[in-house]
C-alpha cells in the first residue's frame, strides 16, 4: 500500500507538471468558468472567454469547433457583480480519474507478480488487489484533480485589476503585455502537496543502545521518504503535515535484519521570505511514531509513542505551480517496547518537488 501511495502521487505530479507547462504556452484552451455574483445565491457556469477593462465575458459553449465557426453566445458581466471566478482546465477531472485508474491497475499488476506471477491464481488474486487497488487510484486522480482555481473580485475594480492577468491566463482569448499594471499583486497558492526523500542518521539511544549494541552491530545511514502538505493561512501562518518513512540496515550483520520507523506528523508551519520566490519555512510538529526491527521476513520487535519533529525547510517557488524543497529535521519519539520505554532520535536530509493548487 505504501508503494502504491507513493507510485500514485509521483504520476499526478507528473500529470499536473505537464499540465502547468503546458498553461503556460500561449494559445487558446478552453477552462470551466463558474461566477458567483455578489448577494446571489445562483451562479453562472460556463467558459471564460474574454476578459475587458471593467467586465468578463463568459461563453455558453466548451467545444472548440464553435468557436471556428462562431456558434456560440456570450454573456458580458461587469466587475461589480462578481463575487469571485472559479476556473478549472476542461476535462481535468476525467483525465486525472483515468492516470489514477491506470497507476492502480500497474500497481496490482506489480503486486501480483511480485506475489509469484500471473499463474492460476493471478485472477483472483488481481480480483481481490486491484479492484481496490483500480477504485483508490480513481478516486485520489478525482480528488486530486477536482480543485478549482478560486479568483476573488468581491465587487472591486482595485481586486478586478489586480487579477487581471490570472483571468487572462484562463480565458479563451487573451492579451498578455509586459508593461507595468499598478494594480497587480504577487499571488502565492495556498496549497501544496508534494514528495521529498533522502537520507536518515541514527543518533543517541536510537545509534547504539535500544538493543544494547556493540559497535560492530548498530544501525547505519538510512534513508527516507516523507510525503508533505501544507496550507497558508497568511504569507507567514500556515500549517503543514507529514508521513515520514525511513529504515535502517544493521552494519557488519550476518542476517537481514533493518529497523523501520513510521510517523504521522502535524503543526504550524512558518514562512519567512529570503528573496523573490525563495522561502524560509520552520515547522514544529508533534504526532505518532511507530518502530520495528525485523529479521529476515519476521518481526521481532515494535513499539510506538508520542513523538516530535521541529524541522527547516527552504523552498523555492521555480514555477506558477511548482517548488523545489530541502529540509532538515530532528525526529524524537519515545517508544513503548514490551520491555520498557526506549527512545528514537534520527536526523533526516531530504530534497524533492511539492505542487502548488488553489
Amino acid at each position: 500500500m505504501k508503494k502504491f501511495i507513493v507510485i500514485t502521487i509521483m504520476a499526478l505530479c507528473c500529470y499536473y507538471s505537464s499540465a502547468a507547462q503546458e498553461d503556460s504556452i500561449k494559445t487558446p484552451k478552453i477552462f470551466d468558468t463558474w461566477i458567483s455574483f455578489n448577494n446571489q445565491s445562483k451562479g453562472l457556469k460556463g467558459v471564460l472567454y474574454e476578459i475587458r477593462d471593467s467586465s468578463i465575458l463568459v461563453s455558453n459553449s466548451s467545444l472548440k469547433a464553435d468557436y471556428l465557426t462562431g456558434d456560440f453566445k456570450v454573456s458580458n458581466i461587469d466587475f461589480k457583480n462578481i463575487d469571485y471566478v472559479s476556473v478549472r482546465k476542461k476535462n481535468r477531472v476525467l483525465t486525472g480519474t483515468i492516470v489514477g485508474s491506470v497507476v492502480g491497475l500497474a500497481t496490482a499488476v506489480g503486486f501480483v507478480r511480485s506475489a509469484g506471477g500471473i499463474d492460476e491464481f493471478g485472477g483472483i488474486i488481481m480480483l481481490l488487489y486491484g479492484t481496490p487497488a483500480i477504485a483508490l487510484g480513481a478516486g485520489i486522480g478525482a480528488l486530486a484533480s477536482s480543485f478549482r482555481i478560486k479568483i476573488p473580485i468581491n465587487g472591486s475594480f482595485e481586486n478586478f485589476k489586480s487579477n487581471e492577468r490570472r483571468l487572462e491566463r484562463y480565458s479563451y482569448l487573451n492579451e498578455y503585455s509586459n508593461s507595468m499594471n499598478i494594480y497587480e499583486k504577487a499571488y502565492e497558492h495556498k496549497w501544496f502537496i508534494g514528495l521529498i526523500g533522502g537520507l536518515s542518521i541514527p543518533s543517541g539511544d536510537f545509534e547504539h543502545s535500544i538493543q544494547n549494541n556493540t559497535d560492530e552491530d548498530f544501525p547505519k545511514l538510512g534513508g527516507n521518504t516523507d510525503f508533505i502538505l501544507g496550507y497558508s493561512f497568511k504569507q507567514n501562518y500556515g500549517i503543514s503535515a507529514s508521513y515520514l518513512n525511513s529504515s535502517y540496515n544493521f552494519k557488519n550483520s550476518s542476517t537481514d535484519t533493518w529497523w523501520s520507523v513510521s510517523s504521522v506528523l502535524a503543526g504550524p508551519m512558518l514562512s519567512f521570505p529570503v528573496k523573490n520566490s525563495l522561502y524560509l519555512d520552520l515547522k514544529p510538529m508533534i504526532g505518532s511514531t511507530s518502530a520495528s526491527l525485523n529479521t529476515d521476513d519476521s518481526n521481532e520487535i515494535s513499539g510506538n509513542g508520542f513523538s516530535m519533529y521541529p524541522c527547516i525547510s527552504i523552498r523555492y517557488n521555480f514555477s506558477i505551480r511548482l517548488c523545489a524543497l530541502v529540509e532538515t529535521g530532528y525526529l524524537f519519539s519515545t517508544q513503548k517496547f514490551e520491555d520498557g520505554n526506549k527512545k528514537i532520535q534520527t536526523t533526516n536530509l531530504s530534497a524533492g518537488i511539492a505542487y502548488r493548487f488553489r
